[in-house]
């Protein structure tokens, strides 16, 4: 690597409790053989296992390649009453020297040493598009899954839109994005207050140009107890995914909207079912109280389109007493 002139890309890895996982992480980065000079950010979030001091060993050893940021408490973003990284996050990119950025989480690493190479090579030979992703793998509890875990059938590269995001079907994984730095001078002030990240700045960064995807597979994500998303319940994740579009509606409009509205309307479907199960009145009344705020008549719609279904889950749950919460779901949304 090239360490005399201003980085390409800035790789930008915030960690925290990664005592287990940084160095394979770092590794994978500093073995990354490219034309070009890169800078590795590493912003460390006051972690109490060890994180800390490993990345300080690797900024001794790597002071022309790593930039280390040692964060403090108090610098946590709290977010739905838990404290967060948001902070370390947005300071990295902040931080960033790089013509684009590359996302990496400091419990995943790479499995391509082409990896930056061939994102760059694509950016560069693609000026209209914004983002490339690629595909990856898992591994699960130390054990690599060696089966991609997604995009299994895009063989050849492809592009996406800014809708096709929206509409929720295509999930890009922090360890493979790299996106383009400067095309926008900061991010809005509602990032500081959405639940996670990820998806919306996948989304946000989309409004600036094309999305291409890469069929190389270049990357695992770690999948551990302590994992922020992928270790977690479908009905927590449901939960989370409604939190998140309900801030991105607000925000989006035109065929976007309409996208981010019709995933939000098949995450309210998929997390019924475990509400009824759950006899969880407060987050039913919660959500029909949130579809109030939606365009297009999405209360209304939602409302009344499972009517009949929440009737006959009376018989499966007689402690829910469905026509009674109705009744006041209905009158919340509808005035009725």
């Amino acid at each position: 690597m090239i360490v005399d002139k201003e980085p390409v890309v800035s790789v930008c890895i915030p960690t925290y409790q990664h005592a287990a996982f940084i160095r394979q992480c770092l590794n994978s980065v500093l073995g990354q053989q490219t034309s070009f000079p890169f800078e590795i950010i590493i912003g460390e979030d006051d972690s109490t296992d060890g994180t800390r001091e490993i990345c300080m060993e690797y900024a001794r050893r790597y002071p022309e390649t790593i930039r280390l940021f040692l964060r403090n408490e108090e610098e946590k973003i709290i977010i739905n009453g838990k404290k967060t990284g948001r902070y370390n996050i947005i300071q990295n990119f902040r931080e960033a020297k790089g013509k684009y950025i590359a996302m990496l989480d400091g419990d995943d690493y790479w499995c391509d040493n082409q990896k930056l190479q061939k994102q760059v090579d694509f950016l560069d030979a693609h000026p209209d598009h914004a983002i490339c992703f690629h595909r990856t793998l898992k591994n699960i509890g130390g054990i690599e899954d060696l089966a991609p875990s997604a995009f299994r059938k895009w063989n050849t590269p492809r592009t996406l839109t800014i809708t096709d995001l929206a509409a929720g079907e295509y999930f890009i994984l922090t360890c493979s994005c790299m996106f383009r730095n400067g095309m926008y001078e900061e991010l809005p002030a509602w990032f500081w207050k959405i639940p996670f990240i990820d998806y919306a700045l996948h989304l946000w960064n989309a409004q600036y140009g094309k999305v291409g995807f890469l069929p190389d597979t270049m990357a695992f994500y770690r999948m551990h107890p302590e994992s922020m998303w992928a270790t977690k319940s479908l009905s927590f994740r449901l939960k989370m995914m409604i939190d998140l579009l309900h801030f991105l509606v607000q925000h989006f409009e035109g065929e976007v909207q309409v996208a981010l509205l019709q995933q939000q309307r098949k995450n309210y479907d998929k997390l019924l079912p475990f509400l009824l199960k759950e006899n969880n009145k407060e987050v039913l009344l919660e959500l029909v109280e949130k579809s109030r705020q939606y365009p297009n008549g999405f209360q209304e719609k939602w409302v009344m389109e499972n009517w009949l279904n929440l009737h006959h889950k009376v018989q499966k749950f007689p402690s829910l007493n469905i026509g009674r919460l109705m009744r006041k779901a209905r009158q919340l949304t509808l005035g009725k």
